[in-house]
Formats: C-alpha cells, structure tokens, sequence
C-alpha cells in the first residue's frame, strides 16, 4: 500500500497496461463513476473484489479479499451437484424398486409357471427391452415358455424367431 499510494499506477504496475484493470480504471476515469470487478492473483491464490473510485487526485483503488466467500461458493455449487446427482440416483432407484414391486405383485396372483413367465414378459417389454423371450431349463433341454414384443403385432414374428434359432446348451 505504501509503496503505491500518490504514485503513477502504470509505473508502479506495469504489468496492468493492456490488461481487463487497465480497461477498468481507465474507464472509471472517462465516465468518472466507480467500477467494481473481481481479480484473482495466482501469486497468492487469492480472490479480490476491486472497487475503483474516481477521486480528484485521480483514482483510489480498494481491494478487498473475497476469497473466502468464493471457496464458500465452490463448496457450495459442488454441494448442489452432489445433492443433484444423489437425487437422479435415488430417483432411478425407486423407478426400480416401483417396477420390481410392480411385477412381484402382478405375478404372484397365480401359481401356473407358464403364466408368470407370460407375466413377467409383458412387464419387461417397454421397460427393459423391445422384446422378450424366458426360457426354463429342464435338465438339458431349454424350453421357450414365453415372448413379448413392444407391439403386438410382431409378437408372432418373435415367436418365429425365437423357434428358429434354438439355443443349444
């Protein structure tokens, strides 16, 4: 401070001319009214709030340190974020947990295994996959019990395709 007060600011601080400060005092001294503007020094790692104040001897320049409050900021932007992703999350956990109780809950009314699998089939199309087809090993023979497609219409066209490639255990 003491070596800038009543001093040229472009001599003392050549490293200001041509940069975002210089346009800055320059500009409070055109249009004589105070500019504000934030500056980072990475000498110091630090973060000022620099208030520029015409003056009748020229320019008074107040630098305050704020960076304490943008290390607040950050935390806090990061915060948002965390609690954000922990939402989605949370959210497609319970999408999940909806469905599975869903289908637990539809599939459980009957006791035939050929009617769960049609079940469970139905519930899968649109959720997990454009169709579906459940298979059940008995020894070692694998059996097709059901297929679902997303529409109707090619349900048959599933069928067809499933049939024609078998799967060899």
């Amino acid at each position: 401070r003491a070596s800038l007060l009543g001093r040229n600011l472009w001599e003392q601080l050549p490293d200001t001319i041509g940069s975002v400060d210089e346009r800055a005092y320059r500009r409070a001294l055109e249009t004589q009214r105070p500019v504000t503007f934030e500056r980072y020094v990475a000498a110091t790692g630090h973060h000022f709030e620099v208030r520029v104040q015409p003056i009748p001897e020229g320019l008074g320049v107040y630098f305050t340190d704020i960076s304490e409050s943008r290390q607040f900021e950050q935390e806090r932007a990061e915060l948002r974020e965390a609690s954000r992703h922990a939402r989605s999350i949370a959210e497609v956990a319970r999408a999940r947990l909806a469905f599975i109780a869903e289908v637990s809950s539809d599939i459980t009314m009957t006791l035939d295994p050929g009617e769960v699998c049609r079940r469970l089939a139905a519930h899968a199309v649109g959720r997990l996959a454009d169709w579906v087809s459940v298979y059940v090993l008995d020894g070692d023979q694998c059996h097709r019990i059901a297929a679902a497609h997303r529409d109707p219409r090619w349900a048959e066209a599933v069928s067809e395709l499933v049939d024609s490639y078998p799967i060899d255990i």
